[in-house]
């Protein structure tokens, strides 16, 4: 009989020689960089805020020499930019550190997920399909890691507070020309984000929690027999 390989990102019956390694230490320094990157996003986001209403930039602009304060503060901004991207990225590594290790580990879990550990991370790189691929992947992580098989029940509004966050940030960019209004919906979308990050810090926490307690049950199963 003839081997049918799995269709594309599906994990199909193969299966990893790879042992169980606890992902707790790669799920820790995910955490610090999330809501390192949180606390400078909520800081750049409230620092423009403030600026808005407090300061009439115009008149402040047009100023000759322009202040020192306001030199300083758009240098904190430009810096606090850099910063933000830059912590992005780490951000995203180590996330993504963290997922693969705690896919990897469900197949010496005895598991079999729907997707491979790559093709879980590559979900978040691919247009249109990102937009549910990864959650369809973190659900069933989240289940298969689960004794019970219920799986992380609040995913779906963390999947909410994450989609909602980008779209709110993106309706804030059409009004640019209206500054107010827009430092206000993106303080929405900064509480949206806050969310994402909270309930994705407990999906993290559950799956951490979770894959040891299967994993010693099931080697309390080997032994018995």
């Amino acid at each position: 009989m003839s081997h049918i390989p799995p269709v594309m990102g599906y994990a199909g019956p193969q299966t990893f020689s790879e042992a169980f390694i606890p992902s707790h230490g790669r799920a820790k320094l995910a955490l610090i960089f999330l809501w390192i990157f949180i606390a400078l996003n909520a800081l750049l986001k409230l620092l423009s805020t403030a600026l808005v209403f407090s300061v009439d930039m115009e008149a402040a602009m047009t100023t000759r020499p322009v202040p020192s304060w306001l030199m300083l503060v758009g240098i904190g901004l430009i810096v606090g930019g850099l910063s933000y991207f830059v912590l992005f990225i780490l951000l995203v590594v180590f996330y993504l550190r963290w997922q693969h290790q705690a896919h990897k580990n469900l197949y010496a879990l005895g598991k079999y997920p729907r997707f491979t550990p790559g093709w879980g991370v590559g979900w978040w790189f691919i247009p249109i399909v990102q937009l549910w691929k990864p959650y369809q992947n973190l659900k069933d992580v989240g289940i298969q890691s689960d004794s019970t098989g219920r799986g992380f029940e609040p995913l779906p509004w963390y999947w909410f507070c994450w989609i909602a966050s980008m779209i709110v940030s993106s309706i804030a960019n059409n009004f640019e020309d209206e500054p107010t209004v827009a430092a206000m919906i993106d303080l929405c979308a900064l509480a949206l984000e806050i969310g994402a990050a909270w309930l994705l810090t407990r999906y993290i926490q559950f799956v951490v929690e979770k894959q040891p307690a299967l994993l010693s049950g099931a080697q309390s199963v080997r032994s018995y027999r």
